[in-house]
């Protein structure tokens, strides 16, 4: 049987990886290879941010910023939505918004736990993206499926045909 091998917190840091990865006390976890139809999603969601801040409303948009949820538990949602501009280089508070794109090595039981992760540190509203299935659902302990995504107090409103073009 393998054993992982687990590092510090600063090592975890200040270590450049192939492939960003997450860090979940100790370990380090690979995330998943993004495909085209992925990044055009992301890059979907980043311009809908983008459209807000033009009609005035302080959102920022970030693509897989690492985020500390705890003390060791370093999450990279591939979007997020902050209200005004992330707190440090490294937030520490929750964003509005988090947002997992579906990748085709994504594994079911590893997107709840940091789904869950995420609702446990405070996030607002938790989306999950399928570009291949055309499909969105939002996190509130479990997943359901919804027909668009809205954040009422900044005026969002997405529908799939926006998003995955």
């Amino acid at each position: 049987m393998a054993t992982q091998t687990l590092i510090s917190v600063d090592e975890y840091l200040h270590t450049v990886y192939e492939h960003d990865c997450e860090y979940v006390h100790g370990e380090v976890v690979e995330r998943g290879m993004p495909t085209e139809n992925h990044s055009r999603t992301q890059t979907h969601f980043i311009e809908e941010a983008f459209l807000l801040r033009q009609r005035g409303f302080d959102v920022h948009a970030r693509a897989e910023l690492r985020n500390r949820l705890e003390p060791t538990l370093f999450r990279i949602p591939d979007v997020a939505y902050y209200i005004g501009r992330p707190n440090k280089q490294v937030p520490d508070m929750p964003p509005l918004a988090a947002i997992e794109i579906k990748s085709p090595d994504d594994r079911r039981s590893r997107l709840l736990e940091k789904l869950a992760e995420y609702r446990a540190w405070g996030v607002k509203y938790i989306w999950f993206a399928d570009p291949e299935e055309r499909k969105f659902f939002v996190y509130d302990g479990e997943l359901h499926e919804v027909e668009e995504y809205s954040i009422p107090e900044i005026g969002l409103r997405l529908t799939r045909e926006q998003i995955f073009d």
